[in-house]
């Protein structure tokens, strides 16, 4: 502003529009730093100065998501199994198999994952209790017959002396594991198991920890699409119904057709019912009311 010969107390659009088109800073950074200018326009503006506030940078985000395919997430387990340890202090070798494969197994984010505690856990009912994740809202997740063995060896070896307080993936000092951790354990598997972490110029991100999840919801798809099921969204439209889904090979495709059910029809009666089973069996829950209800984040429309 200096060098562009500013001497009154005000700032033109031209002004700031230069000095924008001059930040030499990536996308997300430049978005940043014209936030804080908008701010602080608005705050010359309290006090009587002409500042031009220019709208908010709206950044075209490219991001395409990496999907495992089933070989590779085969490879990357072995890798994790075999996974060297570095240092006697991260056990790698111990948590690592055991989160990838939860991951991945439960769609979960890796927030989520290290911040389970041994009493989210419910060993009976096969079940996981997040709490306060994405939107401050807790809801739980179901486990696979094979994954809670997995998760009862880890928890015995671990855990010899257990205490519900305690984090089911912890450090040596007994804290969470950072979420940085995963990540950089992972990086190591994918070397081990020869799988690339830039395969295409648009994942400028690379293959990371949260690819598990976005591999856990199209692996699911695929999987009853595969067993002649129709796919429902959780999504409804109030004018139209549960929009359908189907698969062209690997491609997802929405094939147009609205499933619409009335409130008092056997299908949602049958639906609401077989949730509220689900949740009566859990121990942590209320036991009336529809709070409850809105707590089982996976309660499938699968038909």
């Amino acid at each position: 502003m200096i060098q562009s010969g500013m001497v009154k107390k005000k700032l033109d659009g031209i002004i700031v529009d230069a000095w924008i088109n001059s930040l030499n800073v990536g996308g997300n950074t430049k978005a940043h730093y014209v936030s804080v200018y908008r701010q602080f326009a608005h705050y010359l503006t309290g006090l009587g100065y002409k500042a031009y506030i220019p709208p908010p940078l709206q950044i075209k985000r490219n991001y395409t998501p990496y999907v495992f395919t089933s070989a590779e997430m085969k490879r990357l387990f072995e890798a994790c199994d075999n996974i060297p340890a570095r240092r006697s202090l991260t056990k790698a070798e111990v948590w690592l198999p055991v989160m990838v494969r939860m991951l991945y197994g439960c769609g979960l984010r890796v927030g989520e994952a290290v911040s389970l505690q041994n009493k989210d856990i419910d060993w009976t009912e096969g079940t996981l209790l997040i709490r306060a994740a994405k939107g401050n809202k807790d809801r739980l997740v179901p486990m696979s017959n094979s994954l809670i063995d997995v998760c009862r060896t880890y928890h015995s070896i671990a855990h010899p002396f257990p205490n519900s307080e305690d984090f089911f993936f912890y450090n040596h000092k007994k804290q969470p594991l950072s979420t940085l951790t995963p990540y950089i354990w992972l990086r190591r598997a994918l070397e081990i198991a020869g799988i690339d972490r830039h395969p295409h110029p648009k994942q400028l991100r690379g293959v990371c920890v949260h690819c598990l999840r976005h591999t856990f919801a199209v692996h699911t798809l695929q999987l009853q699409s595969k067993r002649g099921m129709r796919i429902v969204t959780r999504k409804y439209v109030p004018h139209a119904g549960y929009i359908d889904y189907g698969f062209d090979g690997d491609t997802l495709l929405h094939s147009g057709k609205y499933i619409k059910y009335p409130k008092n029809s056997n299908c949602q009666r049958w639906m609401k019912r077989e949730t509220s089973r689900k949740f009566r069996n859990c121990r942590v829950l209320p036991r009336k009311g529809n709070y409850y209800r809105r707590l089982f984040d996976y309660w499938w429309t699968l038909y």
